[in-house]
């Protein structure tokens, strides 16, 4: 049997759980911001390593936002703002993905 259907899948779980969505801002919730964070990528293990942390955003000046959920609960508004990078916590993604 070809199981050509099911990279894709796996790859899309992948971006959804602990993906980065360039030049987007997700708007409110925000628990408290990290200044000199060097990257979207230690963006996301700052927020990894937060128990309630569900999702962030960094800003192009090096400041990252960890938010407890999108606001009002609802996939967030894409603000597009240049530079910016923001993504749901990776933490967890393997267990769900396991089941």
């Amino acid at each position: 049997p070809s199981r050509r259907g099911v990279l894709p899948l796996e790859v899309k779980a992948l971006a959804e759980c602990g993906g980065i969505d360039l030049d987007v801002i997700y708007p409110g919730n925000e628990m408290f911001s990290v200044r000199g964070v060097e990257s979207p990528e230690a963006c996301r293990r700052n927020c990894e390593k937060q128990v309630l942390c569900a999702c962030w955003t960094w800003l192009n000046e090096s400041t990252c936002f960890l938010k407890t959920d999108w606001e009002d609960g609802l996939v967030p508004a894409h603000r597009l703002s240049h530079g910016a990078a923001s993504g749901r916590s990776g933490r967890g993604c393997k267990l769900s993905q396991q089941r």
